[in-house]
């Protein structure tokens, strides 16, 4: 908010003008009763363009200035407390295609004038460029056309929005479900979430359709309140002098990896343009042993030897490429016992897939809690119920520190949206007090998954 310009507050002085000043001037688009007082309101609004087919709100360039926009302008003449400025608009280039429409509604806007109160001008921006379509970044999610009136409340698109890590804004239009956000990471994270989004709108879809046939067929359910569960009732749930710098460590059992067969990966890293060196210096355990250390030489779980990297750059860009192939480490995520098979999924199908897309090296679970670290990173301790504490598994997740991340956003995705969907059930069978209706709705999440 610190980098935006706001209007111009009432107490403020009013701006100190002199001919040919180039401002910029808040003028509404609000037509007035009386023609004679519309002004530039009136000559905007009465601009002949041509009629186009197309449907889209671009099709109107008008469509757009339904509110009170900043125009820059120039001042022709003031006296006292108003001033008569001139519209420059910004005419668009002949050369990046711009709609003809656009042309000549600029063209007309630069001929036009205004009589205005100079609290409403306010100096130009200077160098600060306008926002652009280039700055903002949108993905498409594809909804299937029978998913579509379920997916068209906002509310079922919360969880992703949460899960994008930025600002991010659903866009619901001629029935295509748009995520529009200034960040092309936030757009890449909702692509990678996209199939375990819309495969937990199935299975929330499925379940609130077998809920409304019930309540419909069944007086036992409508009678209660007489009221349709609504889908927004379902979801209230350091560095060489002129160079870049990168150090950082890796865990000795994950140093096969990092070096790769035969030093392939850290040959990859060093042909990244712009890497000058990459340094590696292993730790050695202590001769005398010491605390978590074993008879034997080994370390503790929290006691494991580190190997440093330190990577030289010429850039930035290269200096982080360098660490984004070499830096790998292990997560442990404790999960309850008893969403595990969900999260494996049918014959591992699911965790698979997670694998897959998040590009780790493996993802092994672990039962034994003997063998679980201490510290681990849970983000989702309240998923367990108070009997259910210390009854945990844990998936260890190992590969790049970026995949990782992958892999670790989605599995706390989808057990986000198990929880979600544990409530919607919790919701409806203890509400009827039916256990045919939880068998039933068991099912439905057993085939939508």
């Amino acid at each position: 908010l610190s980098e935006l310009r706001l209007p111009p507050k009432d107490t403020a002085e009013p701006l100190t003008l002199t001919p040919n000043q180039r401002v910029e001037a808040l003028l509404p688009l609000n037509l007035k009763e009386d023609q004679r007082e519309n002004g530039f309101a009136d000559a905007l609004a009465g601009l002949k363009l041509q009629p186009t087919a197309a449907t889209s709100r671009l099709a109107n360039p008008l469509a757009c200035l339904t509110c009170p926009s900043w125009w820059p302008c120039v001042v022709t003449k003031f006296r006292d407390d108003h001033a008569v400025v001139q519209l420059q608009p910004v005419l668009p280039e002949p050369s990046n295609g711009a709609p003809k429409e656009y042309t000549e509604l600029a063209a007309s806007l630069s001929n036009m004038t205004e009589i205005c109160q100079r609290k409403i001008l306010r100096p130009v921006s200077g160098d600060v460029r306008c926002l652009r379509p280039e700055d903002f970044f949108t993905h498409k999610l594809d909804i299937p056309p029978e998913l579509f009136p379920y997916a068209s409340d906002p509310a079922v698109h919360e969880i992703l929005s949460q899960h994008c890590n930025g600002p991010v804004s659903i866009v619901l239009e001629n029935n295509e479900v748009t995520v529009l956000s200034p960040s092309e990471e936030v757009i890449r994270v909702a692509s990678l979430l996209e199939e375990m989004h819309i495969r937990m709108l199935r299975q929330k879809s499925s379940i609130l359709k077998y809920i409304h046939q019930t309540r419909r067929n069944d007086p036992l359910y409508g009678g209660r309140d007489g009221q349709p569960l609504s889908s927004t009732d379902a979801n209230t749930w350091s560095s060489d002098e002129g160079h870049f710098v990168e150090c950082f460590q890796v865990p000795t059992s994950l140093m096969g990896l990092a070096i790769g067969t035969q030093g392939s990966n850290i040959r990859a890293a060093r042909s990244i343009a712009g890497v000058i060196r990459i340094e590696v210096k292993e730790a050695m355990p202590p001769r005398n042993g010491g605390p978590g250390w074993t008879a034997n030489g080994e370390a503790g779980v929290e006691d494991e030897l580190m190997a440093s990297f330190k990577v030289v750059a010429e850039t930035e860009e290269a200096a982080k490429a360098a660490r984004a192939t070499l830096e790998y480490y292990e997560l442990c995520l404790l999960v309850p016992h008893r969403l595990i098979g969900r999260i494996l999924g049918t014959r591992t199908a699911n965790i698979l897939s997670i694998n897959e897309k998040s590009g780790v090296k493996h993802i092994h679970l672990e039962e034994n809690s003997s063998k679980l670290p201490t510290k681990v990173e849970d983000i989702h301790p309240h998923l367990a119920a108070s009997y259910e504490q210390g009854i945990e598994g844990g998936f260890f997740i190992v590969g790049t520190r970026e995949s990782v991340e992958k892999a670790r956003l989605l599995i706390t995705f989808q057990i986000d949206c198990i929880f979600d969907l544990e409530k919607l059930e919790v919701s409806f069978c203890y509400g009827s007090g039916s256990v045919k209706g939880f068998l039933i709705v068991k099912k439905l999440l057993v085939a939508a998954s």
